[in-house]
């Protein structure tokens, strides 16, 4: 069982965020919180690979360490995992083929065709015996429903071996039903509820993204157990801009 699993069952579920923004302090900062993951957001942001290592190794190791990677490609699952974060979130996995194919990327052999480097995951190669006995029951492999196809394809792709926990976009999800950010629309919804019932079904942990606490605990209520609120930017702009209005609203 990797962290991400054994966490969950502690915890009954966990809370995250989302990182964009390329700074080491703000990663350190934010996990020393009692936030249980960060997920460095490769796919929608500036973000380098040499950079978010750096933000994983500033972290306080009591938080968990995600990394979103660009596309479902086996270079950059690889080149993720080789950072020594704690799993990658895998966009756009339509199918139950996708989902194998990352798996395969992500394991070492004979589990899969992931390749041995000499990076930080590894030890930079001081304890390189010692780290591949591990490595594959260390990493977690989180793929992400978030297109009308893979909904059709949830159950085989929950149910495929490797993958430890499936992740809802509402947002991609809502674009690909024709109905582009109006994610309480009562199809994205049932699409949403398809999704779930899927990964529950299967036994696997089911994520979502959501923009507020209200949001979070709906999601939690409704069976979610690994909940993305927010991301740092629109956190930090959202607070600014409430202490402005409450000041300038009180005066």
């Amino acid at each position: 069982m990797n962290k991400l699993a054994r966490a969950i069952a502690e915890k009954r579920f966990l809370l995250g965020t989302v990182m964009t923004s390329p700074s080491t302090a703000l990663a350190e900062a934010l996990s020393n919180t009692s936030i249980d993951w960060l997920c460095f957001d490769m796919e929608h942001s500036t973000l380098d690979i040499a950079t978010v290592q750096s933000m994983v190794q500033a972290m306080n190791p009591k938080c968990m360490s995600f990394i979103r990677i660009e596309e479902p490609a086996a270079v950059f699952v690889k080149r993720a995992l080789d950072t020594g974060c704690d799993g990658i979130v895998v966009p756009q996995v339509k199918s139950a083929e996708i989902a194998a194919a990352m798996v395969v990327a992500g394991k070492f052999p004979p589990l899969g065709s992931r390749s041995i480097g000499l990076g930080r995951a590894l030890g930079y190669g001081s304890r390189l015996v010692e780290k591949l006995g591990t490595a594959n029951d260390d990493s977690a492999i989180i793929v992400q429903i978030e297109h009308r196809d893979a909904v059709a394809q949830a159950a085989e792709i929950a149910s495929c071996p490797g993958v430890d926990a499936v992740f809802v976009g509402p947002y991609d999800l809502s674009g690909s039903l024709g109905k582009p950010g109006n994610i309480g629309d009562e199809q994205v919804q049932a699409a949403i509820d398809q999704a779930l019932a899927a990964a529950r079904q299967k036994g696997k942990p089911a994520g979502i993204f959501v923009g507020s606490e209200d949001a979070a605990r709906k999601e939690i209520a409704r069976g979610f157990t690994f909940i993305a609120v927010g991301a740092d930017v629109l956190r930090l702009t959202s607070s600014v801009q409430a202490t402005v209005s409450a000041i300038r609203g009180g005066s």
